[in-house]
């Protein structure tokens, strides 16, 4: 009997530990998604106000995919292999590699 007991009071605590696991879980996932959805509402923002993305369409992935398949084969090649020009843009402020929303 104090076997059988013994069993049952590691499973209790087995489980209050995966439930604690589990809580803490759920808040990391709670979190990433706000964080997701406000970074979501700044890039459809700051689309908006290039004109890139107009009030009818509000899918701002879509309108960066879009940016993505337009841009040329070239400027796509010195965004992977680099380039000194890419480097100098780096130095005077300009993100490597950056999408170009222009």
């Amino acid at each position: 009997m104090q076997k059988y007991e013994e069993e049952l009071a590691r499973t209790k605590q087995s489980l209050e530990e995966t439930r604690t696991d589990l809580e803490e879980t759920v808040g990391v996932a709670e979190l990433l998604y706000e964080a997701n959805r406000k970074l979501g509402t700044v890039i459809e923002y700051l689309l908006k106000q290039q004109g890139r993305l107009n009030d009818q369409d509000c899918n701002s992935f879509e309108a960066i995919f879009n940016l993505l398949l337009k841009q040329p084969e070239s400027h796509d090649e010195h965004a992977v292999h680099g380039s000194s020009e890419s480097e100098k843009q780096c130095e005077n402020g300009h993100l490597d590699g950056a999408i170009d929303l222009s």
